[in-house]
């Protein structure tokens, strides 16, 4: 199962870097092995106006489907209810 996972923010809400892609995608390996990381540049607002994230907590997780829909959205560690949706989309497909 191929995604993308898009870091917008690093664990203090700020930009990240390539370190952090690196640290989380190390992190997550055992569930999500080579994922596609993309480090982004300071999305916050657009993120804000185009999920149901709020940003008040950290880390917010969001799944878009490849049609770019939202899928399912979440705040707090660990992957698995992030990865059980995205499974469970494309599942369905």
């Amino acid at each position: 199962m191929d995604f993308m996972i898009i870091l917008w923010q690093d664990n203090r809400g700020w930009l990240p870097d390539d370190k952090d892609a690196a640290d989380y995608a190390e992190y997550i390996e055992e569930e999500a092995p080579d994922p596609v990381m993309f480090v982004g540049s300071d999305e916050t607002e657009q993120v804000f106006d185009a999920t149901p994230y709020d940003g008040l907590s950290l880390p917010g997780k969001c799944v878009l489907t490849p049609e770019m829909e939202m899928s399912y959205c979440t705040t707090g560690h660990g992957s698995s209810s992030v990865l059980a949706a995205v499974e469970e989309h494309a599942g369905s497909r």
